[in-house]
């Protein structure tokens, strides 16, 4: 008699995303206290983390990764604190974006923002 094939059962992304957290729970129970605590504080320090992809001209990436270099810092540290400043002169208007507005054709945008060293960008 001829082997019935395997029939593959298709569960929901929902669904199995809870299964896997289930099974990360039950693994979690078996460890020692002070690992759970720390896997605990992990979890919670990702929580908190804001993350946000942007597109960046490669030039710029790879100035904050000289900079971040030079410093012994984190790159995404050195973004921060450099679109800190920036935020900071725009609000002590100190800079000025309108100068390097351009028209954009994006239904979306009225403008794209270009620094002057990306015009052929």
């Amino acid at each position: 008699m001829p082997e019935k094939p395997e029939r593959k059962i298709r569960v929901d992304p929902d669904i199995a995303k809870l299964m896997q957290q289930d099974q990360h729970r039950q693994e979690e129970r078996t460890l020692p206290q002070a690992e759970r605590q720390k896997r605990i504080k992990e979890r919670e320090k990702m929580r908190k983390r804001n993350r946000k992809v942007l597109d960046l001209p490669e030039h710029i990436t790879d100035r904050l990764s000289q900079i971040a270099e030079q410093y012994g810092c984190p790159e995404s540290q050195v973004a921060a604190f450099l679109l800190a400043q920036g935020i900071q002169d725009l609000d002590d208007e100190t800079l000025d974006l309108t100068p390097y507005l351009r028209p954009s054709r994006s239904p979306r945008y009225d403008h794209n923002l270009i620094y002057p060293e990306s015009e052929d960008e």
